[in-house]
């Protein structure tokens, strides 16, 4: 006899099996058991052809296939991915000494002027209301 209803619960839970595999709908009754029974989806199909990565459904990989080729320009330092080539080709600035945007007032460098936009608001903000 339980005294309280979410007692009464677990233990219908534990005899039960509440865990639901998403792939194939096999139950079991713990988490654990339902996590190492996805290693084995894991190791089947779903696997991506460019970059072998494997993902637990064909949704999945799909959407991780888009990155192969939505995003064409890859850095060739850091695997950073770009769908235009101009904004790989500033991002690889970070990875040079290229720095074109220089701040006026303290002489530092920035590789995008956002960034000296940023620098400029966040460390001199007295200039920007003179202008």
């Amino acid at each position: 006899m339980f005294q309280h209803a979410e007692a009464l619960q677990a233990h219908l839970r534990w005899h039960g099996r509440p865990f639901v595999c998403g792939i194939c709908k096999m139950t079991f009754k713990s988490a654990g058991s339902r996590k190492l029974h996805r290693k084995k989806h894991m190791q089947r199909l779903c696997k991506c052809s460019t970059c072998g990565d494997r993902f637990v459904n064909e949704i999945e990989l799909q959407n991780h296939e888009r990155k192969h080729t939505d995003y064409p320009y890859e850095c060739d330092v850091c695997d950073a991915l770009y769908m235009v080539r101009y904004y790989l080709k500033i991002h690889m600035r970070k990875h040079t000494s290229r720095r074109p945007w220089k701040c006026w007032e303290c002489k530092a460098l920035f590789v995008e002027r956002t960034s000296l936009d940023v620098h400029k608001e966040d460390v001199h903000p007295e200039s920007l209301s003179l202008i």
